[in-house]
């Protein structure tokens, strides 16, 4: 896979041509994330490029997903799905903050009452509208926009009992088959311990919900309650 480096200009056909300058970028085992500072009237963007077709379904899912999810204010905002030099990528809304940015940095207990909520409400969301499990919770993945958490990520997520796949002649997704059988995915510091020590991949909202209590334990651990009403 060729790297773009900081400081190039590139241009994303999904989006008419707009010009984009790539100012950050940071590299992992599906691909590279790549922060794009608009150089039109667009918002600013983060581009995730996978490293080869060889995965395509599972990132027209992630697509789907994100397709279907991201009106909701704590979802965070899905632009489109698209190429690139002939790779595959997700187009997303930028954020300036995370969760994982934030520990240590916020400790007044009703902002993270307000941000533990906010990721409450678009985990429900999800789930009720795809009978969607997130399975990698943490903070890195929970975008903030001043005090509204937004969750992103949906690369490994499980929903529906469908593979949906991108129509390029439509340009929309289309049900395609059966989706392949769980694996054993995650982080493994927010992973529920009973998919560790049992080695199956029996994912529910409740290893959702065990992630979301250590991600959140991470950021009130350092709060001094004593001090607050």
């Amino acid at each position: 896979m060729e790297l773009l480096n900081v400081g190039k200009i590139i241009e994303l056909n999904e989006l008419e041509k707009r010009r984009f300058l790539i100012t950050k970028k940071t590299e992992g085992g599906f691909g590279v994330v790549y922060f794009l500072k608009s150089l039109s009237d667009f918002p600013n963007c983060v581009m995730k490029i996978f490293k080869n077709n060889e995965a395509r379904e599972d990132i027209e899912r992630e697509a789907f997903a994100w397709a279907q999810l991201g009106a909701h204010q704590n979802i965070a905002n899905y632009l489109c799905f698209g190429t690139y030099n002939s790779l595959p990528y997700v187009l997303s809304l930028r954020y300036k903050e995370t969760l994982d940015s934030l520990i240590g940095r916020v400790t007044d207990i009703e902002t993270i009452k307000q941000l533990f909520w906010g990721v409450v409400s678009g985990l429900k969301y999800a789930n009720e509208k795809l009978n969607l499990i997130h399975r990698d919770i943490k903070p890195a993945n929970i975008f903030v926009d001043g005090t509204t958490p937004k969750i992103g990520d949906f690369g490994i997520a499980l929903f529906d009992k469908f593979i949906y796949k991108f129509d390029d002649n439509t340009k929309s997704f289309i049900k395609f088959s059966e989706h392949k059988k769980e694996t054993i995915a995650g982080t493994y510091p927010f992973m529920a311990p009973e998919l560790i020590l049992r080695n199956k991949a029996e994912f529910s909202v409740s290893t959702d919900i065990y992630a979301l209590g250590i991600t959140f334990f991470l950021n009130i651990k350092l709060v001094n309650f004593n001090s607050q009403s």
